[in-house]
């Protein structure tokens, strides 16, 4: 009996661990060397293909990118259930896409789901699998032949080559996704995608190093001229089709990531340095190897890089051949005319925030399907076929630089603010239930049948407020023909009690002040000593120091809310000289008219206000009335008392309401805080709608 307990306790070591090996550790026997591989993807002579009952047949990409993560979550909490990406599916195919793009390997939910649906569905979603340093890495400013860089990345690789073939455990992965991967996804996977945004620095570093080799020659992928990150990207990319190829018997195409900022052309030397271009990356470095049926293709970010740029190309012999073959009309013909390999572009956007650096004034739903259309009828006529857009669904825990100095990183996923441009690529959104209640913007009084109504001489008015916007309703009046003048009061210490050309005079001071005057006209201004654009940025927009010459705290002069942003290539282009500052500022304060509610023929989806019969509804963005954490109560301390922003937690604030020449009592409205997380209606916006069109007319 005992002879017979350890002979059965054996081979259960023997079968635990022979699993732990394989399905964890990525252990296994290499296929005989002799043995054709599987290629159910191919890309050459610049097209893709898939394979079909033994035939080889050209697929246009039209993809989009599928984020990890929904309203309330950051991108690691892989929250997103298996029945909820279903759905995106379902939808995501009747726009009209084929494909779906993911940066990183989630959780077992996405993989299970995607196996889920391409088995019950006619035509399949096939995935464009990506593989990125984590957050750390890419800021990583050593060598990236460093093991702690090349060695995570392989192992990350080989686990992106573990997952699609469903024979994966991970549960204690803190970067990428963890679950029991047993489903087999690999005959819908178009190919591999190394990276997103490579660090600058990571690179120049690595190609300044000396010691670095500068050619590789793998199994499947050879380099020619490539320079050391080149060689890096091809080792780690040799790897991974090694990997596959030995375990699986399957090949598919691979690619690295590239995009403007480190493409393949050599700049001007004054312009290179204008643009912060000091780093090339050419996937036409690197060259299959006859064990690699499968090919490489080119991969390209696309971030609105500018036909300027073709007047300070430098002048060497690859440049003047590509221009002299008649494709230097714009840089998109340029970058198809280089490339050999099939070229894709993997990720492209268009925001529908507020306010944008590219349009101040906004972009709405409707005109951001419209210029993600034109970005597609500019790819096909640059003959670029392949396209992926960015994103499915907005993403609440993106950053973008004009905004974060203000708002508190750890609890950005929990709202969405309307004025950071990188939250709002989705073509749906989501939209955050205040208690029972959606909120819309149409000027009716039903969003706030529960709100407590102050009244004042000739009208009433309730304040409330969601995740995401501080809202007022007003009504009494005809406030469409009469102006008022709105004062705002959150920091203790700041403001104005009698803010100059107004003539009005509140009993406290007031940091912002909204003049409502019909609706070309209304505006939300800043107390100057409040404005945050200053002491952050005012250095580098005119070379002086905020903290010299300080504003008062009960200065009486309002400015406009502003935002900055970075010079365009065309417009440095125009300076007859070298200008003091690359910055400049644009205002965001001028509010706009229109209907808000999405069911409306009008619907205006960056409205601020909208008129009812005798009625006047507002919602004021938290971004616009420093809020550093709006679900806390948190706003912007005194920037001049503790150099910079320093968050303070209030309970209350005040508001006064009036027209001009008038004294207006302020009064008090208490502020609770918000839960951390609330229900959501997840809408497509209109843009879904205009680019389903677009997509069904091209196939």
């Amino acid at each position: 009996m005992k002879k017979f307990l350890f002979s059965v306790l054996a081979a259960l070591l023997v079968t635990a661990g022979f699993l732990f090996l394989y399905f964890m550790q990525g252990f296994f026997i290499p296929m005989n060397e002799t043995e054709k591989a599987s290629v159910p993807f191919k890309a050459e002579n610049g097209l893709y293909y898939v394979e079909n009952q033994g035939v080889y047949e050209p697929i246009q990409v039209k993809g989009i990118h599928v984020g990890q993560a929904e309203a309330f979550h950051n991108a690691l909490d892989f929250s997103t259930k298996k029945e909820t990406f279903l759905v995106w599916f379902q939808d995501i195919q009747r726009l009209g896409a084929n494909t779906i793009k993911i940066n990183t390997v989630y959780h077992q939910a996405f993989y299970d789901a995607l196996y889920e649906f391409n088995t019950n569905s006619e035509e399949p979603l096939y995935l464009l699998q990506g593989i990125r340093p984590s957050e750390s890495d890419a800021l990583w400013d050593k060598d990236g032949y460093h093991p702690e860089f090349l060695d995570r990345l392989k192992r990350d690789g080989r686990k992106a080559v573990d997952v699609i073939h469903g024979r994966k455990i991970a549960l204690n992965d803190t970067r990428t996704g963890n679950g029991l991967f047993m489903k087999d996804v690999s005959p819908w996977v178009l190919g591999f995608l190394l990276g997103d945004e490579w660090n600058l620095d990571l690179m120049a570093y690595t190609n300044e190093n000396e010691g670095n080799p500068d050619e590789f020659t793998g199994t499947y992928i050879k380099t020619d001229g490539a320079n050391a990150f080149e060689v890096l990207l091809a080792e780690i990319m040799d790897d991974m089709m090694g990997y596959e190829t030995g375990k699986y018997g399957d090949q598919r195409p691979i690619s690295f990531v590239s995009s403007s900022i480190y493409d393949p052309f050599v700049y001007e030397e004054s312009f290179a340095e204008l643009i912060g271009k000091y780093n090339r990356l050419d996937i036409e470095h690197l060259n299959a190897t006859s064990r690699n049926e499968a090919g490489l293709f080119a991969a390209y970010q696309y971030d609105g890089v500018s036909d300027t740029r073709l007047q300070h190309l430098a002048n060497n012999e690859m440049n003047r051949t590509l221009l002299q073959s008649g494709y230097g009309k714009s840089y998109l013909s340029l970058l198809k005319k280089h490339h050999e390999k099939t070229l894709m572009i993997v990720n492209f956007n268009v925001s529908s925030a507020r306010n944008t650096v590219d349009h101040p004034e906004g972009v709405t739903e409707r005109r951001q399907g419209e210029e993600m259309v034109a970005l597609l009828e500019r790819f096909e006529a640059s003959g670029i076929d392949h396209a992926v857009l960015h994103s499915w669904q907005d993403t609440w825990y993106l950053r973008t630089w004009n905004t974060a100095y203000g708002l508190d990183a750890q609890m950005e996923s929990l709202w969405q603010n309307s004025l950071t441009e990188t939250e709002h690529y989705g073509l749906a959104v989501f939209e955050p239930y205040r208690g029972e209640t959606l909120m819309r913007v149409d000027g009716k009084k039903d969003d706030f049948e529960d709100i407590d109504f102050m009244e004042k001489e000739g009208f009433r008015y309730a304040v409330t407020r969601d995740h995401n916007y501080l809202y007022l309703f007003m009504e009494g009046k005809s406030f469409e023909k009469e102006k008022m003048v709105i004062g705002l009061d959150f920091l203790e210490d700041v403001g104005t009690k009698s803010p100059a050309g107004y003539g009005v005079t509140f009993d406290q001071g007031a940091d912002f002040l909204l003049v409502l005057d019909g609706k070309e006209n209304t505006e939300l201004l800043v107390q100057e000593r409040y404005s945050s654009i200053r002491p952050q940025f005012l250095e580098r927009l005119k070379s002086v120091n905020p903290y010299v010459l300080k504003p008062r705290k009960d200065s009486s002069k309002m400015v406009p809310i502003q935002m900055v942003r970075r010079y365009t290539e065309e417009e440095i282009d125009l300076f007859s000289e070298r200008p003091l500052s690359y910055y400049t500022s644009f205002t965001v304060g001028a509010f706009t008219y229109g209907q808000g509610n999405p069911d409306a023929d009008d619907y205006v989806s960056t409205t601020d206000f909208y008129f009812g019969e005798e009625s006047v509804e507002i919602r004021i963005p938290y971004g616009l009335l420093n809020f550093y954490n709006p679900l806390d109560g948190m706003i912007h301390e005194d920037y001049y008392d503790h150099f910079g922003v320093e968050p303070l937690k209030i309970r209350k604030f005040n508001i006064g309401i009036g027209s001009e020449n008038q004294e207006i009592q302020m009064d008090t409205i208490k502020l609770s805080p918000l839960q951390r997380s609330a229900e959501v209606q997840f809408r497509l916006k209109e843009s879904y709608e205009i680019l389903k069109s677009y997509w069904e007319g091209s196939r």
